[in-house]
């Protein structure tokens, strides 16, 4: 990748508390200095994995939230994308499988897979020991806790770009009033507003949509995990989108 993109470095990002990955992966590049790779820590926080929040971390540049990073000398490469580009090139291998992982309080077992394209995962679900029979209601997140989607069925398949399902017991809680208490505001990691957002979406109000900068959002759900109130702010963000568009 690095020759492809002609780079004059290649840095490979690891959340600092890994500390025995860290050790080795130095210890493998330091047997190619020709390479130039460099193994840099990061600090293990939430949305670390945005790429604009590594870019950050690494080289202490502030890319605009609607600007790409490829503007400034800069291409961020997942770790799935980084195996997939070696299965191809080596192997003449398209992405046939996903790691998958199904995790949750709600599950018996919960197992990571390597599963084929187009697997659905309730079958995976029946592997990992099926949903737990507690008399407790259940919620299936497509995706990860943060920014995945609640789905009423199973019957979903596997594509390439999924990661996990989790199986959750449903807490019970009730949504109040905001308080402009400013907590989502102080957690949004693009520096948006949340909550004007929200009442834009209420009133339908696409100046103002678009004027507080709404597709600016990468849905985190910070937002919404962070608020007192326990208020969906970020499916009323989501709906202020279509109205910026």
């Amino acid at each position: 990748m690095k020759q492809f993109f002609k780079a004059k470095r290649a840095i490979l990002t690891v959340k600092e508390d890994k500390v025995n990955l860290i050790a080795k992966l130095r210890k493998e590049a330091d047997k190619y200095p020709e390479y130039n790779v460099e193994i840099v820590g990061v600090r293990n926080y939430y949305p670390q994995g945005y790429e604009k929040a590594v870019i950050k971390s690494v080289l202490n540049l502030d890319i605009p939230v609607s600007e790409l990073p490829m503007k400034y000398g800069v291409m961020v490469i997942n770790t799935t994308t980084s195996a997939a580009i070696l299965e191809a090139c080596r192997f003449n291998r398209a992405i046939i499988e996903r790691y998958y992982l199904i995790n949750g309080d709600g599950v018996n077992n919960p197992t990571s897979f390597t599963a084929r394209i187009g697997s659905i995962v309730a079958d995976l679900l029946e592997q990992s020991g099926g949903v737990k029979d507690d008399g407790l209601d259940k919620s299936l997140i497509i995706g990860g806790p943060m920014m995945g989607t609640a789905l009423a069925m199973d019957d979903v398949v596997i594509t390439k770009a999924s990661s996990s399902a989790l199986v959750l017991s449903t807490v019970p809680f009730k949504e109040e009033t905001c308080v402009r208490c400013g907590t989502c505001v102080y957690s949004c990691p693009v520096g948006l507003s949340p909550v004007q957002l929200m009442n834009a979406a209420k009133t339908k109000n696409k100046d103002a949509a678009k004027g507080l900068n709404a597709l600016d959002c990468m849905e985190c759900g910070l937002c919404a995990y962070s608020c007192t109130s326990k208020i969906h702010v970020t499916e009323w963000v989501r709906k202020a989108k279509p109205l910026a568009r």
